[in-house]
């Protein structure tokens, strides 16, 4: 079994291709996206030229997928991993603390703390017990954070002041073409509030309501 690094021929629309896994094996072939974009002229041998924007980031990115590549290959050389756990492996990407410790250098240790506190709450009310990536802030995962956290009774004030964290985070990464996808807020999922609003407040059935249904039907199946 082989697995090789190669960048996609495919360009999405910001004229970017995909770094992907290439597994190899006879009679087997598996592709696997990594959340690492680059313009396919600036991909040379074994690195990224400087011509790409942030490519001080897309670098050290490089490099931990080739550990990662390394890894997962003397895993399941060893017997010590079967190949769905290495694919697994491959497909995790970056984890979201790490990326903010990171890539967070430029606030005081409290906001740190803050952005760190909200993907633990983010966790906490999708119910998730694993490591969190930056694949995981995607636009199902916000809705579905949204109905939860006030189904449980928090706050829309609250949940705005959360869902905003996870919009810098998220914008961060999108500045490093680590995640592509520039439609995952709208105007919509972080509501304007009322300060004059009476506390009890009557909710219409939006978007928001409609997913949590359908999350505790197919939850209780």
């Amino acid at each position: 079994m082989r697995i090789l690094i190669k960048i996609s021929s495919y360009r999405n629309k910001n004229n970017l291709s995909n770094i992907y896994f290439d597994i190899k094996g006879t009679n087997y072939r598996k592709k696997i996206k990594t959340e690492l974009y680059v313009n396919k002229n600036n991909y040379i041998k074994d690195g990224i030229s400087k011509t790409e924007s942030n490519h001080i980031s897309k670098n050290i990115l490089l490099e931990k997928l080739k550990l990662q590549k390394i890894k997962a290959l003397e895993n399941l050389n060893s017997g010590k991993w079967k190949l769905s756990q290495c694919e697994k492996y491959l497909k995790n990407g970056i984890e979201v603390e790490s990326f903010i410790n990171k890539n967070f250098n430029d606030v005081s240790i409290f906001t740190k703390k803050d952005y760190l506190n909200t993907i633990g709450v983010f966790r906490k009310h999708l119910e998730i017990n694993r490591e969190l990536y930056l694949k995981d802030l995607n636009r199902e995962n916000l809705v579905q954070f949204k109905a939860n956290t006030q189904f449980n009774g928090i706050k829309i004030s609250s949940v705005n002041a959360y869902l905003k964290k996870l919009k810098v985070i998220v914008n961060k990464a999108r500045k490093q073409d680590l995640i592509v996808n520039n439609k995952i807020f709208d105007k919509n999922l972080i509501e304007k509030t009322n300060k004059k609003e009476s506390t009890v407040r009557k909710i219409k059935v939006t978007e928001i309501e409609k997913t949590y249904m359908s999350f505790r039907q197919s939850h209780y199946l």
